[in-house]
């Protein structure tokens, strides 16, 4: 994969364990190499009912009301 991608080894492996995200760059690499889309990524639907979901969507705003304007970007950039 590090080689697909153009990354370290040692950036692959804290990537796939948690210690470090990818920027979006190297995550559209990481989506390309593995010929999959954006979508494929982050679709969790299938994990758990939509009631729930908007339920923790809600639950995680009020805890934090400050990042509402960075939740709406992401919503919205997904649903575009």
């Amino acid at each position: 994969m590090a080689e697909l991608v153009n990354l370290e080894p040692p950036s692959i492996c804290n990537i796939e364990t948690g210690r470090n995200y990818p920027t979006i760059q190297n995550l559209e690499k990481i989506i390309n190499a593995l010929h999959i889309s954006f979508m494929e990524v982050f679709n969790f639907e299938h994990q758990k009912d939509p009631r729930d979901l908007i339920q923790e969507i809600n639950f995680i705003l009020n805890k934090n009301p400050e990042r509402i304007q960075d939740f709406y970007k992401i919503l919205k950039a997904l649903t575009d």
